[in-house]
């Protein structure tokens, strides 16, 4: 997490922004992070113009 304070901004200052980290349970866990979601699936569709 400390590496990730590091990052330079990709954002306006005053701006809004939504992140999700995801990473595995157990790592989660052992940096005593809350558990608020679980990734389930992923699953990616490709329509051509029918």
């Amino acid at each position: 997490m400390t590496d990730l304070a590091k990052l330079k901004l990709a954002f306006k200052s005053d701006g809004t922004t939504t992140a999700v980290l995801l990473m595995k349970r157990s790592v989660a866990i052992q940096k005593g992070l809350p558990i608020i979601g679980v990734f389930r699936y992923d699953i990616v569709v490709l329509l051509n113009n029918c």
